[in-house]
C-alpha cells in the first residue's frame, strides 16, 4: 500500500475505514489485473445487492411506521418517495400489495 492510500486510511474511523479497506481489497492483493478485476466485480455485486436490501426494509419500515396505505401518500416526503422508486416493482408490491377487485368493490 503506498503512502498515499495510507494517509487517506488513516483519516478515516470505524466503518468508513472498513468500507475503505474493502473496496482497495482487489488492488492491495498481488493478483493478476484479470482477479483482481474479477474480484472487484464480485464484491461490488455484493454489496449492491446489500444495499438494496437494506434501502427496502428501510423504506418498508417507514412505510409501516407511518401507516401509509399508498404509494400517493409518499408526496410530501420528497427523500422517502425517491427511494420507494427506486425499488424493484417486487419490493414495491410488497409494500403496497395491488388491489384486487374484491378489494377495490369494498372500498367504493
Amino acid at each position: 500500500m503506498d503512502a498515499m492510500t495510507m494517509m487517506l486510511m488513516m483519516g478515516l474511523r470505524g466503518r468508513e475505514r472498513n468500507e475503505f479497506l474493502d473496496g482497495m481489497l482487489p488492488t492491495i492483493l498481488p493478483l493478476p489485473v484479470a482477479q483482481q478485476k474479477t474480484l472487484t466485480a464480485l464484491m461490488v455485486e455484493q454489496k449492491v445487492r446489500h444495499q438494496s436490501r437494506v434501502d427496502e426494509q428501510l423504506v418498508a419500515e417507514a412505510i409501516s411506521a407511518a401507516r401509509f396505505n399508498k404509494a400517493e401518500q409518499l408526496v410530501p416526503f420528497p427523500t422517502l418517495q425517491q427511494k420507494f422508486n427506486s425499488l424493484s416493482a417486487a419490493a414495491k408490491a410488497k409494500i403496497f400489495p395491488p388491489m384486487t377487485s374484491k378489494t377495490d368493490a369494498g372500498k367504493s
